[in-house]
């Protein structure tokens, strides 16, 4: 659950901005939603700042479990969250450009990624190289990461804002659940993978069943249980 932390941390920094600052408070005209140009400098200055942080904390090194080598996607987009809900972006945001930086992170990313690989194959190339250091691998490996982050982001809000939000109860039962899932999934899913250790079955077996398993009853727990706790459910 350290991502968990990091967010909290990131929204105590921004209540506290948000408590000490002077700026005015009340409703402001909505800004125009970017363009494709202002989303290829989001791409480079969450790439520049991932491959400035993999000089001293390359990819698989961590502090306190935070991998740090990661958060400059995580803090730049908890930023532009921020940004988007007071302006609207999310919802004005049109289909066809969100889906054409989509299809650009699917193929083109999947083309540029797949380059990458084989470079390092032909020539035999130190896998480490793509997890930080002041080396080119490093940095082409941190512009795919974000190029890819990016695109996916722009066609899944949309795919799922125009085609899944709201359809239906399974939908709305999933969504109103989704939180606590999210925070209580870890002893759920410990706790059916426990109970299935001793199975003499192949590892993806294991991994369908307990995927079968621990879904269901974390939605479940989560309905019948954590949301009708007085304390959790104002939260939740």
């Amino acid at each position: 659950m350290w991502f968990a932390l990091a967010l909290l941390i990131f929204s105590a920094i921004y209540a506290a901005f948000r408590r000490f600052s002077r700026s005015a408070t009340g409703p402001k005209p909505e800004k125009e939603i970017p363009g494709h140009f202002a989303v290829v400098g989001l791409v480079l200055l969450i790439s520049a700042g991932a491959f400035a942080i993999r000089l001293f904390q390359p990819i698989g090194t961590s502090v306190m479990n935070m991998q740090l080598c990661y958060f400059s996607s995580y803090i730049i987009m908890f930023i532009i969250g921020i940004i988007s809900y007071r302006n609207r972006w999310l919802q004005r945001i049109p289909y066809s450009f969100a889906m054409a930086w989509f299809k650009a992170a699917i193929i083109c990313g999947s083309i540029f990624w797949l380059a990458l690989m084989i470079h390092a194959v032909m020539f035999s190339e130190d896998p480490s190289k793509f997890f930080g250091g002041l080396n080119w691998q490093s940095a082409a490996y941190a512009l795919w990461e974000s190029f890819f982050c990016v695109g996916a982001c722009f066609g899944l809000i949309v795919i799922f804002r125009d085609h899944f939000a709201g359809k239906g109860r399974l939908a709305r039962f999933l969504s109103d659940n989704s939180f606590s899932v999210y925070l209580f999934h870890p002893p759920i899913l410990i706790m059916v993978t426990l109970a299935l250790r001793d199975m003499a079955w192949h590892p993806m077996m294991k991994f369908a069943v307990s995927s079968a398993l621990a879904v269901p009853i974390c939605f479940l727990a989560s309905h019948f249980l954590f949301r009708r706790i007085p304390l959790l459910k104002r939260i939740l």
